[in-house]
């Protein structure tokens, strides 16, 4: 058994303050310096606001040196995005994808991205309709494109019922890792979320990347109410939903299919830089 290399983090405050001109306070920004196979990177630690919406990281506490972010105060760390609480399992949940190649470079812009709900995380409509737009009427690309971009509420079951209407056969011409991402997205959807459009952008509720793939019970749970609750049925989604799945080819066997394409897509869309519709493209080819 090959031994697992060492992680090693360090918490601690920024040396200079910056002293807000209307309270008076001083605000020290919190950094983590994390180690990995002789390899250092550091970062300011971004946490949410009582809207839960991000916000630059300012701690409006003392300074001081600290080894661990539970001696922030719990209201500070209770605030704080969880994947920067688990730093250490998240690195080696990486590392099994690229052992011999792994790299700390870009670690806290996928940290950013594992915080987000995987409702927004695996929603695709756009390499959709990069799919679809050689087979499609201009006029009709136009329409599609100007509904994704105009709401916020569109995602890959609107848009496929959308090319359904304009596309003879559509399924069978979406690249299998594409097809499989939609119908494992649509699947999680239905599943955990009581109305279609009530999610948050990022994941508060149990519902994040970060959740997915470090909390083991959360994709048992997925496989278990699939498998016995029925849930496909018992939901408020629209039937939409239903006849996309099955235009797919949904089956409850290749439940760990659906479950591995979400997992590699997180794991593929965290590590771009940006957005990158040419990377999206070649992604999804067969």
């Amino acid at each position: 058994m090959i031994k697992e290399k060492k992680i090693t983090i360090k918490y601690y405050f920024d040396d200079k303050p910056y002293v807000s001109r209307i309270t008076g306070i001083e605000h020290y920004s919190l950094y983590a310096r994390v180690t990995y196979n002789r390899e250092t990177t550091k970062f300011t630690i971004q946490r949410l606001n009582d809207e839960w919406e991000l916000t630059e990281t300012s701690i409006h506490v003392k300074r001081d040196n600290i080894n661990s972010l539970t001696e922030l105060g719990e209201k500070i760390y209770s605030s704080i995005l969880k994947p920067y609480k688990h730093l250490e399992e998240i690195i080696r949940y990486e590392v099994g994808f690229s052992p011999k190649n792994y790299s700390l470079k870009g670690l806290k812009s996928r940290l950013d991205r594992y915080s987000k709900s995987i409702r927004w995380a695996t929603d695709v409509p756009r390499a959709l309709e990069s799919t679809f737009k050689g087979l499609m009427d201009k006029t009709m690309v136009f329409a599609l494109n100007s509904i994704i971009m105009g709401e916020a509420e569109f995602g890959c079951a609107e848009a496929l019922n959308f090319i359904g209407f304009h596309v003879e056969d559509y399924s069978s011409k979406i690249p299998s890792r594409l097809k499989k991402l939609v119908i494992g997205h649509l699947l999680f959807r239905m599943v955990f979320d009581k109305e279609p459009y009530e999610t948050e952008i990022y994941g508060i509720n149990g519902d994040s990347c970060y959740e997915w793939f470090i909390n083991s019970n959360l994709k048992n749970d997925f496989k278990r109410k699939l498998l016995k609750e029925n849930a496909l049925h018992n939901n408020n989604f629209p039937i939409g939903y239903s006849v996309v799945l099955n235009d797919l080819g949904f089956s409850l066997d290749k439940i760990d299919d659906y479950i591995n394409a979400l997992d590699n897509y997180i794991h593929f869309s965290s590590s771009l830089a940006y957005d990158n519709p040419s990377a999206h493209i070649s992604y999804f080819q067969d």
